[in-house]
């Protein structure tokens, strides 16, 4: 019985030191470390509209990637048939992401603004053709995780 006491002892010894060694091999080194206010600011996505994006162009450009991709899924009968199109789903996928993306940036932009609406805020419209989209089989708001 001693011996087994005594072998569970060296046995947890030898555990806690081997778990306890640090070599520093694991630790990041300061150039590769980011903070993460650094990965914030990191834009998942480039958009060709620039940072200044006003809720009036926030609406024209979010109304225009909605058209377009309305104007892709006319072109099928059926959404198993648009599925079938490898590339025309890729595209499709591309435009949700650009969605998103710039739904976030103007999100981040404009904050409360976007839901007011005005002349060239026209969310009633925005908001037809997201539902239109949405009837047609297609989710813009998912982004590129959108499921058809």
């Amino acid at each position: 019985m001693k011996k087994l006491n005594y072998s569970l002892i060296f046995l947890s010894y030898f555990l806690l030191s081997a778990c306890s060694s640090d070599d520093g091999s694991t630790e990041k080194k300061p150039s590769q470390a980011i903070s993460p206010g650094d990965r914030l600011n990191q834009p998942n996505m480039t958009l060709p509209y620039g940072k200044n994006l006003d809720v009036c162009t926030c609406n024209k450009k979010a109304q225009e990637i909605i058209d377009k991709v309305i104007s892709i899924r006319s072109k099928f009968d059926s959404i198993s048939d648009l599925k079938l199109d490898k590339g025309t789903v890729k595209k499709v996928r591309s435009e949700a992401e650009k969605y998103q993306s710039l739904i976030a940036e103007c999100f981040k932009a404009n904050a409360v603004n976007m839901f007011e609406e005005s002349d060239c805020n026209d969310l009633k419209t925005l908001e037809e053709k997201k539902d239109l989209l949405f009837s047609m089989g297609i989710q813009i708001e998912q982004g590129a995780n959108i499921r058809f």
